[in-house]
């Protein structure tokens, strides 16, 4: 191993226990950092710190005095859910043994028609069985994708062995789309009891407009390769292969009265709306609720008491000009304005000084209570505790070594300063309680969405028009060039006092947006 290497290892360690750190971009505006780890070593004493570190250069110009905390907490957005065990598309199918929500949902329907219960959790065992399928079809869809990228390099016979592959994988999709639709019927007859087909419906719907969306990146990236049109037929097979699963959910999805793709005016509009809403409707089953809580009321009260004080003495300050009647009439006049001013900031004095006080007593900003879900019903015990929550700017050198360490490594640009960043941190201490018990393999996933549109307003345009010599051409060029801006994003993740992750991504934007993301260094 090399000094380097030797050197990041010490500054990286290990990571112990189930953990997964993401960064992704969510659109053109806002990055998604998301954090999944075991739920069962959790608890409310020993709480699971996430931090993130933004490394904000100078011609950037986000500070502290144009980006209060305020603004920061408004361009943030956060959900919390819960992980099932992945499943294959054929385990996804079992509905007799195995893991699949369809053994529980059989067996509670077997129940049901023997009268042993009146009214089982149906409907979340139908959501899961939804959530769990889009993330197999997902899974599947990028694995094949990644292996067509490889296929131009590869003999053409495997090209023919790939669409074996792709074929296999919808048939095994709308197998696992079949069992679901052998309960549903099977739940008809209790329809009036247990209230659960429009879930059924839902869920069949959107799981079969998300398998046809999955066939047509798997079409249209075929298409958009040019070294595929070599003779071979491969693109035109490619989407025969498609097609025909395709077309017979489709003609599945026109007789039971679901959607389907209408290019006509004003159809893709009502397309977009309504998948929206069946998205929203199947994958509410995992998140949990949560609810910002009012301030402690002692802290509140205690705070509010020093912070009226101290508007009151502002306002005595206010009665002074009433003891003036002798002075001459100039400075009287310039004297009238001290009432005004004072009773303007009196309440502005009370309030800040509150704010100061409680922050500086509690230690965060916000908390966030978990609330116990429909999981609950469905057997995944209860989950319950609370999130604290706080954002500053902070000095280089106060950010903790190892983080400082890793902002330095790896460099990209020669010479390049750091010494005029700013340090915007975010902290989220996690605690978590489970009532009941948990299958294994549960999981807890924390999705943080920050948009920066703050970051785009001071940038300079994306381009620049330069004059210069390109050897490469031999001769003087005047080109655009890409303006770009980099933002070192570190995360770190310890559970009491030990740390569990620590990561870096680099976050290339312009003035139009975020460009990519780049994965830097991580102890994954």
């Amino acid at each position: 191993m090399s000094a380097v290497m030797q050197a990041l290892s010490t500054v990286l360690g290990t990571p112990s226990g189930r953990t997964a750190l993401n960064l992704t971009r969510h659109d053109h505006e806002q990055i998604e950092v998301q954090h999944t780890h075991d739920l069962l070593p959790l608890s409310r004493t020993r709480p699971l710190d996430m931090e993130l570190y933004f490394f904000i250069p100078r011609n950037v110009g986000v500070r502290a005095d144009n980006y209060p905390r305020d603004e920061f907490y408004g361009d943030l957005t956060h959900f919390m859910r819960l992980d099932l065990p992945d499943l294959t598309l054929e385990e996804l199918a079992e509905d007799r043994t195995g893991r699949s929500p369809l053994v529980a949902l059989h067996a509670q329907l077997v129940q049901l028609s023997l009268g042993t219960v009146r009214a089982p959790p149906l409907a979340v065992e139908v959501k899961l069985f939804g959530h769990i399928f889009t993330e197999a079809v997902r899974d599947r869809t990028q694995l094949l994708l990644d292996e067509q990228g490889t296929l131009p390099l590869r003999p053409t016979a495997d090209r023919w062995r790939y669409l074996d592959e792709v074929d296999r994988f919808a048939k095994q999709a709308r197998v696992a789309l079949s069992a679901l639709r052998r309960a549903e019927r099977m739940a008809e007859p209790f329809a009036h009891g247990v209230m659960v087909l429009s879930v059924f419906r839902a869920t069949d719907e959107y799981a079969s407009l998300f398998l046809d969306g999955a066939l047509a990146i798997l079409a249209q990236a075929a298409r958009e390769e040019v070294r595929f049109y070599d003779g071979s037929g491969f693109v035109a097979r490619t989407a025969q292969v498609l097609a025909r699963h395709a077309q017979s959910e489709s003609e599945y999805r026109r007789r039971a009265g679901y959607l389907n793709l209408d290019l006509r005016p004003g159809g893709s509009e009502y397309f977009a709306y309504r998948q929206s809403f069946l998205k929203k409707t199947v994958q509410q089953a995992l998140y949990v609720e949560s609810g910002k809580t009012e301030d402690d009321r002692f802290v509140r009260n205690a705070a509010s008491m020093v912070g009226a004080g101290m508007a009151a003495v502002w306002g005595l300050v206010a009665q002074l000009p009433a003891g003036i009647g002798n002075l001459p009439s100039v400075t009287k006049a310039a004297l009238v304005a001290i009432p005004i001013a004072a009773y303007v900031a009196k309440d502005r004095i009370k309030e800040l000084t509150r704010d100061y006080i409680s922050r500086r007593v509690r230690g965060y900003d916000h908390r966030v209570e978990i609330q116990p879900g429909a999981l609950a019903d469905a057997g995944l015990g209860r989950v319950a505790g609370h999130i604290e929550e706080i954002t500053k700017f902070m000095a280089p050198q106060d950010v903790p070594a190892e983080v400082r360490d890793m902002r330095v490594a790896l460099r990209t640009v020669r010479n390049a300063d750091t010494a005029g960043e700013a340090v915007l941190t975010y902290r989220r201490k996690l605690g978590l309680g489970l009532v009941g018990v948990a299958p294994e393999g549960l999981a807890f996933r924390q999705i943080l969405r920050l948009n920066l549109r703050h970051f785009f307003t001071r940038l300079d345009e994306a381009e620049q028009r330069e004059s210069h010599y390109a050897p490469t051409e031999g001769r003087f060029v005047h080109i655009s060039l890409p303006k770009v801006y980099h933002i070192n994003l570190i995360a770190r993740v310890t559970s009491g006092g030990r740390r569990i992750l620590l990561k870096r991504w680099r976050i290339v934007l312009n003035k139009e947006g975020i460009v990519r993301l780049e994965n830097v260094l991580s102890d994954e």
